[in-house]
């Protein structure tokens, strides 16, 4: 069963979902398009293309396996948002840069990266990037852009345009009672980019978002005259902002620290309310308030001149509670057309790359976890975690239960690289201090017979991260948990909010809570750094080194009555509400001293390196020490491409390694005479070129062969600038070395006997030269045998090169 839309009393806001089924983790076959008796021909895939690494997820599961009913061919004209998500030059790197630069105990916290610093050492080469745009826009797709940290190429265009370009039919389908439209194959790319795609969002709408926030049955009233609130601070509910400043212990803080000059990011697929709207608002709450008018609301359109959604319900929610706490606070409003993951992902990657430099983006939507969520917004999430941003998430108003499962994750609150938001309820009146709290009370059939109550629970796909240790937290769960912590989210302690469409409600949900938590992060983090700390950046580590001692002061209010369905509070960290809710000015003052850090110098020239970026003791050090004291690599000794530094040259081992640049290893490696004799044979490789001789000698031992299609010229060529895949680097050091014994049996749950390159992988293993990963991770389920995965579709490092090539010179 797929994962419910909340049923709220607001008219005309409409919480997008797509009434689809979520997706099932598995793999397996494309299946044909419409029957040829329907008017369509079934596509074939096109020579010489690949559908690229993990691609198969990208048909639903239910297509897959035949358990969906198709209704027909999807609307040709329907516009489609798709991003074509590109690999990372060091991911591991990238993962492990923020571990560190977020740990509060590190002395490299809060050492950011600029958005050009990360460019260089971790996102996606340019290269990549320009391949892709340059194929879609030699195709004539339209829409194309270009993002800043080069993660995906983005593209708008027609279903027929990505049908053709794809070579896949999108089709509707229906399952369950829920209908659906999704591709109908795996989709093939051109074989010189296929190597550059990881992944491709926004065929299919099998993914459903919705908005976290539940109104409080009978509070609303059409007519606004009957909505005004006595004046001052609301000792009972419906609350506003600064009521929940006194129950949180924050005046003290907002007197001398309240938001101006920051910017908070809120990414929604709503229109946002007027200004007329929010005025009214801030008249009858007494409420400070972002406006247009006042310059502390801009609106960034994401998706182009496509029309959002009409509702401005959960976005006068976001924007009000968190603009009405911090009365300095700009709020820069990200406003994308539809509630799906390409969209959303997109406006993500908008807010966390902005000039404007958003710390905290607060995200009150989710939906089930699933692959193909995370494919598209862990790179996101993770790249701007980096550079210095917070993305908070609301942890879902559905208790445990998501996509017809009770526990069942919500995503991306469940990410490692997000900070999750749960709601709690307010114990009794707020008379000036706190109130006493337990968890949002849980309803099991609150909202039409569906669970009500606050998310929480464990990912199923992230693992438990190092530094989710607090007490409560079970010592053997292995996989993430969220939420981080929690604030007022019982719509029935809620907040007064003012819509266009609607007027005047009470509302709650953990909607209410993640934009609270925005507001009093961001006035947090001016304190800090105004008492001589680092920014906060990424603030779940530091969140659990408080919790892990005794403070000075107090930070957290810990929730210890309440449950969600699946589980309990309790003392400590629990699946409900996290931590707990803060005492803001307590909490700030006990992290002011944790996050102070003084700069680390650069180090100092390693002993006896070749590199300044291959110390001695790194993974792949021997290797490329042995291939440089035999003349077979070299590196490079400019800047660019090395790192500004008196001690070069440089190797650049995480940049992908190119076909021309493995003619030249292999054939010094394997002591391959050289053999120009009747060159030259490839349209792209000249005489006078770098790497013509190696090439040369490569195809006259029989080593390499070009391409006959898609060459410019229609005679062969090499593309020597293009990547080299796992498989096909097996293939030519396995002929390179002579390697040519019979093999049987399978290794890799990922290369079965009869595959392309199943034969010089396995003698590449069984000479230890070679391993794959464990299976287990996201879209690489174990089969019985529990066989690790080779991933033979990915790129090759030039560490990961050298390695192999200098295991293979001596191996028997």
């Amino acid at each position: 069963m797929a994962h419910r839309n909340k049923t709220h009393n607001w008219r005309g806001l409409i919480i997008f979902s797509f009434l689809v089924l979520a997706l099932c983790i598995s793999t397996g076959m494309a299946f044909a398009a419409l029957p040829t008796s329907q008017g369509d021909t079934a596509l074939r895939p096109v020579t010489g293309a690949s559908a690229g690494p993990n691609m198969a997820d990208i048909v639903p599961s239910q297509v897959r396996d035949g358990s969906a009913t198709l209704i027909g061919k999807h609307s040709d004209a329907d516009v489609l948002t798709v991003l074509f998500m590109l690999p990372f030059k060091d991911q591991a790197g990238l993962q492990a840069f923020i571990a560190d630069v977020s740990n509060p105990k590190s002395p490299n916290y809060g050492h950011y990266l600029t958005l050009d610093q990360e460019n260089a050492r971790f996102n996606p080469d340019v290269a990549r990037e320009q391949r892709i745009s340059t194929w879609l826009a030699g195709e004539s797709v339209g829409g194309v852009q270009l993002v800043p940290n080069h993660l995906y190429v983005y593209a708008q265009a027609s279903v027929a345009t990505f049908s053709k370009l794809l070579n896949i039919q999108i089709n509707d389908y229906t399952a369950g009672g829920q209908t659906f439209y999704a591709p109908d194959r795996v989709p093939t790319l051109p074989a010189n980019v296929s190597g550059d795609v990881n992944w491709i969002s926004g065929l299919s709408n099998e993914d459903i978002l919705q908005t976290f926030n539940v109104v409080q049955p009978g509070s609303g009233s059409k007519a606004r005259s009957d909505t005004k609130l006595p004046s001052g601070p609301q000792a009972s509910p419906p609350y506003t902002p600064q009521d929940m400043a006194i129950a949180y212990n924050a005046n003290t803080l907002l007197a001398s620290h309240n938001g101006t000059g920051t910017n908070v990011a809120i990414t929604l697929w709503t229109l946002a309310p007027s200004d007329s709207t929010l005025n009214y608002w801030s008249s009858i709450t007494g409420s400070p308030v972002a406006t247009r008018g006042s310059g502390r609301l801009a609106i960034i359109l994401t998706d182009g001149s496509q029309s959002p959604d009409t509702g401005d319900g959960e976005a006068a929610l976001d924007i009000e509670s968190s603009s009405g706490l911090a009365a300095g606070m700009n709020i820069r409003y990200y406003e994308a057309t539809q509630a799906q993951f390409s969209n959303m992902a997109n406006a993500l990657n908008m807010a966390g790359t902005d000039p404007a430099n958003n710390r905290f983006i607060t995200n009150s939507w989710g939906g089930p976890e699933s692959t193909s969520a995370r494919n598209v917004t862990e790179p996101v999430v993770q790249a701007n975690t980096a550079t210095g941003h917070d993305y908070l998430f609301s942890s879902g108003d559905d208790g445990s239960w998501s996509n017809g499962v009770d526990p069942f994750p919500s995503y991306p609150a469940a990410s490692a690289y997000v900070t999750a938001i749960g709601g709690t309820r307010f114990n009794g009146d707020i008379n000036g201090n706190w109130p006493g709290e337990q968890s949002w009370l849980y309803d099991p059939t609150g909202n039409n017979g569906y669970p009500e109550g606050s998310g929480g629970g464990f990912s199923h796909t992230s693992p438990r991260p190092a530094w989710q240790v607090a007490p409560g937290f079970p010592n053997n769960q292995t996989h993430r948990g969220y939420p981080d912590i929690s604030s007022e989210g019982d719509p029935a302690t809620g907040l007064y909010v003012c819509g266009d469409y609607d007027g005047c409600f009470q509302v709650g949900g953990t909607s209410l809570s993640s934009p609270l938590w925005a507001a009093m992060l961001d006035v947090t983090d001016q304190y800090v750094v105004g008492n001589g700390g680092a920014h906060l950046g990424f603030v779940n580590p530091a969140l659990y080194v408080l919790a892990q001692n005794a403070q000075a002061y107090p930070a957290y209010h810990d929730i210890t009555i309440g449950t969600n369905g699946a589980y309990q509070t309790g003392p400590g960290w629990d699946a409900v509400t996290g931590l707990g809710t803060p005492d803001l000015y307590n909490f700030a003052r006990d992290l002011a001293p944790v996050v102070v850090a003084t700069p680390t110098p650069p180090p100092p020239p390693c002993s006896g390196q070749q590199f300044t970026d291959v110390c001695p003791g790194s993974f792949f050090y021997t290797a490329v020490t042995h291939l440089v004291s035999a003349n077979v690599i070299s590196g490079y000794n400019t800047s660019p491409p090395c790192p500004s530094s008196a001690w070069i040259p440089c190797f650049l081992p995480g940049n992908t390694a190119t076909r021309g640049q493995i003619a030249k290893i292999i054939t010094l490696g394997a002591n391959i005479p050289i053999d120009v004799t009747g060159g030259p044979h490839f349209t792209d490789v000249s005489s006078g070129s770098t790497f013509y001789q190696y090439i040369e000698t490569m195809y006259n031992a029989g080593i390499i062969t070009g391409y006959t299609s898609g060459c410019a010229t229609g005679n062969p060529c090499f593309r020597p600038g293009n990547p080299v895949t796992r498989g096909q680097l097996s293939k030519m050091s396995s002929i390179a070395f002579g390697f040519t014994e019979t093999v049987t049996g399978q290794t890799f749950h990922d290369v079965a006997p009869g595959s392309t390159f199943y034969d010089y992988v396995e003698r590449l293993s069984g000479r230890s030269i070679i391993s794959g990963y464990p299976c287990g991770g996201a879209g690489e389920p174990c089969d019985g045998a529990n066989r690790p995965y080779f991933r033979p579709n990915n790129s090759v490092t030039r560490a990961q090169l050298s390695k192999i090539i200098d295991l293979c010179r001596t191996a028997p």
